[in-house]
């Protein structure tokens, strides 16, 4: 796990709770947390086999588990944690 320096802030800290107490994200929603683009998310779900399966949602508009997808980036070093 990769922890960030002093100074710059987490992706983690613009995180905030679901006000109707769902935890589902959009791919647009992980990009946003990823701090990358929706189009990087897509080619991770291609590229690894262990990316989260969609919760709910459509083909087209997949909804993920906040949780799993969280849990994924970190062990995946595409976010980091605040030190």
């Amino acid at each position: 796990m990769r922890t960030l320096t002093a100074g710059r802030r987490s992706p983690l800290a613009a995180l905030t709770p679901d006000p109707r107490g769902e935890a589902r994200l959009l791919l647009a929603g992980v990009a946003r947390i990823a701090r990358v683009g929706r189009v990087a998310v897509v080619n991770w779900r291609r590229c690894h086999p262990d990316f989260p399966t969609p919760a709910a949602g459509t083909t087209v508009h997949s909804e993920f588990d906040r949780r799993q997808v969280i849990e994924w980036l970190l062990a995946h070093d595409k976010i980091a944690v605040p030190t």
